[in-house]
């Protein structure tokens, strides 16, 4: 079992670089999980397709800063998912571990 964070896009429709960078939970339950995190040597997963416009990159990188190198981002290059045609993704995939996957 991993904690994973897969194309985070709560809260949606993020105009504003504060909406951008928000995790959508409070901040009771953020330090609970950087504190468990931290007590259990844990290694939180991030993914999302790097030209994804419903998962902000300043979101990932707001998770990735929360849990101070305990967060290992894998970032979907585009040249990779864009130049695999056999995968049929555009610029607008989104979905990581589900329907675009």
């Amino acid at each position: 079992m991993a904690p994973v964070i897969a194309q985070p896009s709560i809260p949606l429709f993020a105009l504003t670089p504060e909406g951008k960078r928000a995790f959508g939970v409070s901040k009771e339950d953020l330090e609970a999980a950087v504190k468990r995190v931290k007590q259990e040597h844990l290694q939180v997963f991030g993914t999302r397709y790097q030209e994804d416009t419903i998962s902000p990159k300043e979101r990932l990188n707001a998770i990735a800063a929360a849990f101070e190198g305990y967060f290992c981002d894998h970032t979907i290059a585009a040249t990779g998912y864009l130049a695999e045609s056999k995968l049929g993704l555009t610029a607008k995939a989104h979905a990581t571990l589900t329907l675009c996957l």
